[in-house]
């Protein structure tokens, strides 16, 4: 994979991201993943991802993303470290306080 697909990769995935497309999110893996999340620990599958994504945007509602950095590295199978920025109000928290979350996501040995 170029650094151009992997550019055009995460363009979709922040797409899919901000339009709560579940299953989008869900096709960017794939159907045997295994992915370790801050949030929700240890996913297998990608039916486990759709719904730790579902929970995110039942709990976070519409949210805004921007990818702030990448790292792609020349090794195969490709690597990237992707720096995110996601802000988002939460829908069930009673202020609806804007919540700020800048995780970093490491999309390491994926099939891209």
């Amino acid at each position: 994979m170029t650094s151009a697909e992997i550019h055009e990769f995460l363009d979709r995935f922040s797409r899919a991201w901000e339009g709560q497309d579940v299953k989008a999110l869900g096709a960017c893996y794939a159907d045997e993943c295994t992915v370790v999340s801050p949030i929700f620990g240890t996913l297998r599958g990608r039916m486990a991802v759709e719904k730790s994504y579902a929970d995110l945007v039942r709990v976070f509602g519409l949210q805004q993303v921007r990818v702030d950095d990448v790292v792609i590295g020349n090794e195969e199978p490709p690597r990237a470290v992707v720096v995110w920025t996601v802000e988002s109000t939460p829908c069930c928290a009673p202020s609806r306080t804007e919540a700020r979350m800048k995780p970093v996501s490491k999309i390491v040995e994926a099939t891209l």
